[in-house]
């Protein structure tokens, strides 16, 4: 198996050749630099395109002007080959050529107060040598006094891309945590929409039993009617009155569909003549959060639609009054939010305006 992300993938390799040193060259009495060379040598021989190159510490083992200038002309051949070459060197000048040749990038191990062993693609790397020997334990004085030997130009370039490493190892670090972020938000947002399917349910059986328990009244009711009428004709009442009776219940059943949300019909006296009592439909539902904190108003707003929601009012009131608009505006933001929320708007002048805002539910 091979550690790696996600939609990484592995191209179609012909060869692989590999330059790394081993203590069978000092056997054979050659110098690393030599040695090095010689298997350079074979790899210039035989690699081609589609082949994968292995060198470590290219150009390394002599002088590091001449070393540099040799490993670039090698990279330089590999890319026209169309080889793909993975070298390690620590080489300045190689480093800083290669950060401007098409074809080429660089990376570097991250280095964050020790060796993180992550690798950053795009930036050249950060010998920290001076550094290194800092952690293993050469003495404070030597230190100094290698650092005034260094070129003090090259010292600065070390030292900004060793901040900038920094930094961008921390926004790495951040885009972790922002990543974790937006799975917690996407897991909260699966938990609601999932309560809100269970309370459609919920609201849908609700509706189911209340439009079936209004069925039962109504034919109790009728049942009842029936009784009346019948008790009404024992007593010899008029006909005149026995149909006015039946006309204005019959009335009332048409204005009263089962599962309607409906005041309470206070109880018919048992008159002589059995009248019926007319009720005005109800015209609004709303809800007075004038006078408190935005806070405490918009969750009496939530519990007010949430009511509403599951009663199957499509249509409600809530007035917050005009004032400053704090309250309008906290009201508004909550119910742009709310997926039991169709629309929203003001209220005609004649019924407030934009001191009262028109709820329609879904």
């Amino acid at each position: 198996p091979i550690l790696a992300e996600e939609g990484s993938y592995i191209g179609n390799i012909k060869n692989l050749f590999a330059v790394i040193e081993d203590e069978q060259s000092i056997e054979e009495g050659l110098s690393s630099f030599t040695s090095h060379l010689i298997r350079l040598k074979e790899v210039l021989k035989n690699a081609g395109e589609g082949d994968v190159v292995l060198v470590d510490e290219i150009g390394g083992g002599t002088d590091p002007v001449e070393g540099s200038a040799l490993a670039m002309a090698v990279l330089e051949e590999l890319l026209r080959r169309g080889c793909l070459t993975i070298a390690t060197t620590h080489l300045s000048g190689l480093k800083f050529f290669v950060q401007n040749i098409e074809g080429m990038v660089n990376g570097a191990m991250e280095f964050k107060d020790g060796p993180t062993y992550r690798l950053i693609v795009g930036l050249p790397g950060v010998s920290m040598a001076i550094e290194t020997a800092r952690l293993v334990g050469i003495p404070v004085e030597i230190l100094d006094r290698a650092e005034e030997y260094v070129n003090k130009e090259e010292l600065q370039v070390n030292k900004l891309l060793s901040e900038y490493h920094n930094r961008l190892s921390t926004i790495k670090e951040l885009e972790g945590k922002l990543v974790e972020k937006e799975r917690e938000i996407e897991r909260i947002k699966s938990e609601y929409e999932a309560r809100l399917k269970d309370v459609k349910k919920e609201r849908k059986e609700l509706l189911r039993r209340a439009k079936q328990e209004a069925e039962d009244i109504i034919r109790e009711a009728r049942s009842l009617v029936e009784r009346t009428i019948k008790e009404i004709r024992e007593k010899n009442a008029s006909k005149e009155s026995i149909r006015k009776y039946k006309e204005d219940f019959e009335d009332a059943l048409e204005r009263f569909k089962a599962g309607e949300v409906v005041p309470a019909v206070p109880e018919i006296e048992d008159k002589p003549e059995g009248t019926v009592q007319r009720i005005e439909p109800v015209e609004k539902l709303d809800i007075d959060v004038r006078g408190l904190y935005r806070d405490d108003a918009v969750e009496q707003v939530d519990r007010f639609i949430d009511r509403a929601y599951l009663q199957g009012v499509s249509k409600v009131y809530i007035i917050h009054g005009k004032g400053s608009g704090i309250l309008r505006s906290a009201i508004r933001d909550f119910l742009s939010r709310d997926k039991r929320v169709r629309d929203f708007y003001s209220a005609p002048p004649e019924e407030g305006g934009s001191g009262v805002t028109i709820v329609e539910i879904e």
